[in-house]
């Protein structure tokens, strides 16, 4: 499986952090708040984005959409992610668990790139794009983005 590359300017994910095994129950607090708040100077549309920081084994996760500003309601949480180039992997919600696991083994045994951080943390992030329904979860696909660092 080999992954697309591409290059990301500097992105900001506004929404809300949560335990990365409480993704169901951050996913909705962050639209609760959402619905109620709005996001300033919000650029994605119907897309969310979840970022999983590795801080611990188990990650956090932040779902949220992008941004072109920092000043929101305090409510909310906000991650800023420098410019990287990201592999890009598809991931079908269906067979997601095993999905992780390829993206995980590439990185693992690339001998060009590692995965990149934020604050020292491995992170990833999940695209939840025009291909994601969720009446539809076994056939919806997501983008698993993983950010490129070379190796020293």
């Amino acid at each position: 499986m080999e992954p697309k590359v591409i290059s990301k300017d500097a992105l900001i994910v506004v929404g809300k952090s949560g335990g990365g095994l409480e993704t169901g129950e951050t996913w909705q607090k962050f639209m609760d708040l959402y619905d109620k708040y709005g996001i300033n100077e919000q650029i994605s549309n119907n897309e969310i984005y979840k970022v999983k920081i590795y801080y611990k084994i188990i990650p956090d996760a932040l779902v949220g959409m992008i941004s072109s500003t920092t000043e929101q309601n305090p409510l909310y949480n906000v991650v800023s992610i420098p410019a990287y180039e990201y592999a890009i992997f598809d991931a079908p919600l269906a067979s997601y668990t095993e999905q992780l696991k390829s993206v995980d083994n590439w990185i693992r045994n690339n001998e060009k790139y590692k995965q990149g951080t934020i604050d020292g943390c491995r992170f990833l992030i999940e695209y939840y794009g025009s291909r994601y329904d969720e009446e539809e979860i076994d056939s919806s696909v997501i983008e698993i983005w993983v950010p490129l660092a070379p190796k020293e």
